[in-house]
């Protein structure tokens, strides 16, 4: 009855990962690495995580200074958006050249990434330094741990 099971092949798991594939090309995922990796050549590239008292976002982007960034935060979607310079001065010498590789992504970009609920859009900071952003965002104060003292009775 489940003999597929047990045979070494593991065709059960293989209509699994034949799934993982197909949401993986539909969702546009090219790299092989999952639904969670950005497809290729997305920027910047963001880190995100919490500690117990904030979110912290870090904005990846290197050869870009503040003025060249745009962040809004509406309820809980971070907004990155911008325009990155061409690594050649010359626009006019850029469109006329043949590449064999170009990799440097140049133009309007715009990253929107989902923070928890927990956060407060009032307590928002952000800096930035040698091509990184850091934006902090402090959680909601009913939501941080609060410790209780345990008095003697």
């Amino acid at each position: 009855m489940f003999e597929e099971l047990w045979d070494l092949g593991w065709p059960t798991l293989a209509g699994f990962d034949r799934l993982r594939e197909d949401l993986n090309s539909l969702l546009g995922a090219t790299d092989g690495q999952g639904l969670r990796v950005p497809s290729l050549g997305a920027f910047p590239l963001v880190n995100v995580g919490e500690t117990a008292n904030d979110v912290r976002v870090y904005v990846l982007a290197p050869g870009l200074e503040a003025k060249d960034l745009e962040i809004d935060l509406q309820g809980n979607l971070l907004s990155v958006h911008g325009r990155r310079g061409s690594d050649v001065e010359d626009e006019e010498a850029n469109r006329e050249r043949s590449w064999y590789r170009h990799e440097r992504f140049h133009g309007e970009f715009r990253r929107t990434v989902s923070l928890p609920d927990t956060i407060d859009p009032e307590q928002v900071e952000a800096t930035a330094k040698d091509g990184v952003v850091s934006i902090v965002i402090a959680k909601q104060a009913h939501t941080q741990p609060r410790r209780i003292e345990v008095k003697p009775s």
